[in-house]
């Protein structure tokens, strides 16, 4: 019986040596889980912050914009969408504005100076003349914030956030269509040439 006692032991202690590897080994795996979430979490609140300051700066100029159309057109049908587009966007940015607030994001309240150049130069055009670079300004801004939007929508894991895109999205494609049919309603009645140079048949995705 006393031969047997080392070989007790040795199991033992072998028993007690894989338990305590497994547990590191566990413990690794959590710890690396741990950094893999933390990283994931941080690249959403990362994306999040530079979406929504993309889209308040973007929109505070289709706002001005919008606005020069309500007060410039010549064209009936786009001083009234000009209108609408100013009561949707500012909607829109103050929805954006709040979440904002609510997650510390920080964001410009003006124009910068190549926003400002572009108004400027909007500003000095007339009629039909202005009615052109008008559309085809804002029907290319619009393309853009329906490929941001759906872009984000897409990838975020920022569930908040995203209802507040999902919903907006809609406004800004039904926007889109609007500006199109505008612009082919122009484009037949006063200039044979090409308004966008080529925005309006670009498909929706």
């Amino acid at each position: 019986m006393k031969k047997m006692i080392p070989v007790i032991i040795s199991a033992a202690v072998i028993m007690t040596s894989c338990s305590n590897n497994n547990s590191a080994g566990n413990d690794g795996d959590s710890s690396s889980l741990s950094s893999d979430t933390t990283s994931m979490s941080a690249n959403s609140v990362d994306a999040s912050a530079g979406f929504v300051k993309t889209v308040l700066n973007g929109g505070l100029l289709e706002i001005e914009m919008a606005k020069l159309g309500e007060r410039q057109s010549s064209d009936a049908s786009l001083k009234s969408a000009s209108t609408m587009m100013i009561k949707d966007h500012m909607t829109l940015a103050e929805k954006i504005k709040a979440y904002a607030e609510e997650n510390n994001i920080s964001s410009s309240d003006s124009l910068d100076h190549e926003q400002l150049a572009k108004l400027d130069d909007l500003q000095k055009k007339k009629g039909v003349d202005f009615d052109k670079s008008y559309l085809g300004d804002m029907l290319k801004m619009h393309r853009k914030d329906i490929d941001a939007f759906q872009d984000f929508s897409k990838n975020t894991a920022d569930s908040a956030l995203k209802s507040i895109v999902d919903k907006g999205l809609p406004t800004i494609m039904g926007h889109y269509e609007m500006l199109r049919k505008i612009n082919k309603e122009v484009k037949a009645t006063v200039d044979p040439g090409a308004i966008t140079n080529g925005m309006e048949t670009m498909p929706l995705k």
